[in-house]
């Protein structure tokens, strides 16, 4: 019996309840598939991460930006006490 026979006689005996179950799983299934598809691939994502590395290495952060700042107070205020 092929996949698609099983199938067909697994459904034959489902509710109408376990009939929209399956149909949800299915779809949903369905959906991961094409998403998969669409999505780059692990390869891909590593060498656009490699390739952006060194491009903006000297680009601070916001954070490094609010530590920066907030060093520079302290030394303000350090100065004027």
């Amino acid at each position: 019996m092929t996949v698609k026979e099983l199938l067909i006689n697994e459904i034959d005996a489902m509710s109408d309840l376990e009939l929209a179950k399956a149909l949800d799983v299915i779809r949903s299934l369905r959906s991961i598939s094409t998403q998969q598809k669409t999505a780059p691939s692990q390869d891909k994502k590593a060498e656009i991460i490699r390739s952006l590395r060194g491009k903006y290495a000297h680009v601070q952060t916001s954070s490094e930006l609010f530590a920066q700042r907030k060093q520079e107070e302290i030394d303000w205020e350090d100065r004027n006490q």
